[in-house]
């Protein structure tokens, strides 16, 4: 009842952002950890392995059962006769004749027989107490996959996080795009007004009218196909964090989050020294470890097991029929003899995928430094491209604002101030990308630093 209350919830929630038309990006990551497939099914793999390691522990109590049993046999399963005890010879068969005479006059049988039929109920247990160190080892490979299965829930999610954060600021950065089209728009607008009624009187030609509305027109069509991107990237991202929603009305769904001061390089990049231990690192550690607890099972296979139990219970056995209480105890040893070449050729190949795993490790921990180094100089030039860009807005502005002024006075065309128009929506479109693509690499370097499980 909880679980459905806390989905009904969750697409209230869902449906009250969508008509409230924002979405932030806080509210997506929530949305992806909670519908998100993959992440799901990491938590349940999580969920299995924690099971798994109960009922590995278990393996080291007794194992008790209720055993019942009752049977009914053709022949008796036990019949002595006189031969049997005496063997065969002339006293015994003389014996035997006047056993069976007697047995005769009497109605009685000349032999003895029992386990005709019978039946019993009993409760038993078997403790074991050396197995090879086999129990030790299994609990141990359990409690590891635990650990791995954490583990590689942390890199789902991280994953999903980035691949939701990337889409989200891509969207923000198109919108931005859209923005500075529709001032674009706005412009050659009011151009073509202005120059319309230069054309009215006298003062300009109609094929500088005709150019500026072919020129309005081409923005037009460009802002449509930027509409449309726009669209499709929100179906992207709302597919993914699972959230529901019409096509026909996305344009009034808009992510409300802008890009915040992004630091710089020299206040995100750490010293290689105090880098923490990479996830996927410590999962091919984890990965060796299991190799040689595997190890260890196939040798316990080889050594001597050692069990005690016990056993009670109630059941008649003979053909009087009359039942009664017994016990008894017991001890078990079990030493191999066959399979000790499979098991030893076992162990080597064991002992070939932990040098295996060994040399994995040492080789990706030496690319997953590389690739941090990668990245903090992606985030160096992507850093020197917003830098860049900026200065090229702060150019482009200044250009337009002396374009405007000149415009004003009449010392300028009206294309000329398009082009200084253009030439500063370029620019801004420019620093927007870069901002985003300084925002991504910022985001893949940190994401490593903030989600890592230090090794022991």
């Amino acid at each position: 009842m909880k679980k459905i209350c806390c989905h009904i919830f969750c697409i209230l929630a869902a449906a009250l952002q969508l008509h409230a038309q924002e979405l932030g990006l806080k509210d997506c990551l929530e949305m992806a950890e909670r519908n998100c497939v993959a992440v799901k099914n990491a938590g349940l793999d999580v969920l299995s392995a924690e099971f798994r390691l109960k009922e590995a522990r278990w393996e080291r109590y007794p194992s008790a059962s209720i055993n019942a049993l009752s049977y009914k046999a053709m022949d008796p399963l036990l019949k002595i006769t006189l031969h049997d005890v005496l063997g065969n010879s002339d006293r015994a068969n003389e014996l035997n004749e006047e056993l069976s005479a007697r047995a005769r006059e009497n109605g009685i049988k000349p032999y003895y027989s029992s386990f005709a039929d019978g039946w019993s109920l009993g409760l038993s247990a078997v403790q074991p107490v050396y197995a090879g160190g086999r129990i030790r080892a299994g609990n141990k490979l359990a409690a590891l996959n635990v650990d791995a299965k954490k583990i590689q829930a942390s890199i789902v999610l991280r994953d999903c996080r980035d691949s939701v954060e990337r889409k989200y600021w891509r969207i923000v950065e198109m919108q931005e795009k859209e923005k500075t089209a529709d001032g674009a728009l706005r412009l050659l607008d009011t151009l073509c007004k202005d120059l319309g009624s230069a054309t009215d009187a006298g003062l300009a030609t109609q094929h500088e009218l005709m150019q500026l509305k072919l020129k309005r027109n081409e923005m037009a069509a460009a802002r449509r196909r930027l509409a449309n991107g726009i669209r499709l990237l929100k179906m992207d991202l709302l597919t993914d964090i699972g959230c529901p929603f019409e096509f026909l009305k996305l344009d009034g769904i808009r992510l409300c989050d802008t890009l915040p001061c992004l630091p710089a390089p020299a206040e995100v990049i750490v010293d290689e020294s105090s880098l923490p231990g990479f996830d996927e690192s410590r999962l091919l550690a984890l990965r060796t470890e299991a190799g040689r607890l595997e190890k260890k099972m196939g040798v316990g296979e080889l050594l001597p097991q050692f069990s005690i139990g016990g056993a009670y219970g109630y059941g008649s056995m003979s053909a009087a029929g009359n039942g009664k209480f017994n016990g008894l105890v017991f001890a078990s040893l079990q030493v191999p003899v066959t399979g000790l070449g499979k098991a030893a050729q076992r162990s080597k190949r064991l002992q070939t995928e932990i040098m295996k795993s060994l040399n994995e490790q040492e080789t990706y921990d030496a690319k997953l430094l590389l690739q941090m180094r990668m990245l903090a100089m992606e985030i160096e030039n992507a850093w020197d491209d917003m830098s860049t860009a900026a200065e090229a807005v702060r150019i482009a502005e200044d250009w337009m604002s002396a374009m405007r002024r000149n415009y004003a006075a009449g010392r300028c065309t009206g294309a000329q101030l398009m082009q200084a128009e253009t030439e500063l929506m370029q620019a801004s479109d420019a620093l927007n990308s870069a901002r985003t693509s300084y925002r991504n690499a910022l985001n893949s370097y940190t994401k490593h630093l903030n989600t890592t499980t230090k090794q022991p």
